[in-house]
């Protein structure tokens, strides 16, 4: 599967990136924010074994042709509509970037708007006043506690009237041949049955998407 918009792509994680992800985790001290094993890079493979069954889905983020980090989507709870996201870097610097924004937004869109999801939950350290920054501009609100790593959460609806500001001015990095952007739902992707959860929550939300056919794959063309 494959997530396309604001020059963004998000490819999730398969079988054959073990190798790519890992010589990425190795030299870094920094792991994903919750520091479990289930998240170590020696767990690559745990990792895509959980996106099988639905429950993490583990996208790579390429900016302007270049791998430049992950976006985790987990504790997916397809019931409540509800999950955890993960934002990691290989190379930080990249936070003082527009990347962070337009990939957040490229995942927070999906959900929303295409599979009805209700909420998105992150944990970020709350000297991190970048990220902090970004999650603000987005509609993220702070849950109460005084805990280093600090809760934040998103509503559909605190999403849809707070980031109206921050919507528009990535509208600025649609490519213009992708129009407005798409999501790739591949062949591989129908053998692991991850498509038709895909699909079907689409169809439940109500949502008409103009498809085509891909290599034995569906093509979903976004709409603004």
């Amino acid at each position: 599967m494959k997530i396309s918009k604001y020059g963004i792509t998000l490819s999730l994680l398969r079988q054959q990136d073990i190798e790519f992800v890992s010589q990425k985790f190795y030299p870094m001290d920094e792991i994903p924010s919750d520091e479990s094993a289930e998240n170590t890079p020696g767990n690559v493979q745990e990792w895509i074994d959980s996106i099988y069954t639905f429950k993490n889905f583990y996208y790579i983020i390429e900016y302007k042709g270049v791998k430049i980090g992950m976006i985790n989507d987990k504790v997916l709870d397809w019931k409540s509509r509800t999950s955890v996201i993960d934002l990691l870097f290989w190379d930080e610097s990249y936070m003082d970037s527009v990347a962070p924004m337009l990939t957040l937004l490229c995942l927070l869109e999906t959900g929303f708007h295409y599979l009805n999801w209700n909420e998105y939950k992150t944990i970020v350290s709350q000297n991190d006043s970048k990220r902090i920054s970004i999650l603000k501009s987005l509609g993220f609100v702070l849950q109460k506690g005084n805990n280093p790593d600090q809760e934040y959460l998103l509503s559909r609806e605190h999403f849809e009237t707070k980031a109206t500001k921050v919507l528009e001015e990535a509208r600025e990095y649609i490519d213009v041949a992708l129009g407005e952007g798409y999501m790739l739902l591949e062949a591989a992707d129908y053998k692991t049955g991850v498509a038709q959860k895909i699909e079907y929550h689409i169809t439940e939300s109500g949502i008409y998407l103009y498809r085509r056919g891909i290599s034995g794959g569906r093509k979903y063309s976004m709409v603004g």
